[in-house]
């Protein structure tokens, strides 16, 4: 059996496809990969794994996140400077909103009836 604690996870990949410059007016496709590695927290209250950081492939921390019985909030550098924004949750336990260090509503998610994500609005774009 294994201590619990934090620990990090597999390396994940993620692809993407995004346009890159036209030569003689052909488009031309780019592929981008992105490594993310997480740091996970097995052993907490909730008893289910929970991220507690993001680092980027080279080893930085890109994003950490701190934890009661749901997410509160998460830092992160905007500009070069870390920036808290706080978890907001309706009463079904699903994120509504993030707002900044004053309140101020920053991104907000919209769900259908089934509370599949219908609408995101995020700046800078946040995944769950």
């Amino acid at each position: 059996m294994r201590n619990g604690g934090p620990r990090y996870s597999e390396k994940l990949r993620h692809e993407s496809t995004a346009n890159g410059p036209s030569k003689n007016h052909k488009s031309a496709r780019k592929r981008l990969t992105v490594t993310t590695y997480f740091l996970v927290d097995d052993l907490n209250p909730t008893g289910y794994p929970q991220v507690v950081e993001e680092l980027s492939g080279a080893g930085a921390v890109a994003r950490e996140y701190t934890y009661g019985v749901q997410r509160i909030d998460e830092n992160q550098p905007i500009s070069n400077v870390w920036t808290a924004s706080f978890y907001q949750y309706d009463g079904m336990g699903n994120v509504r909103a993030l707002t900044d260090v004053s309140g101020t509503v920053t991104d907000t998610w919209e769900y259908d009836a089934l509370w599949a994500t219908l609408v995101t609005h995020c700046e800078p774009f946040v995944a769950f």
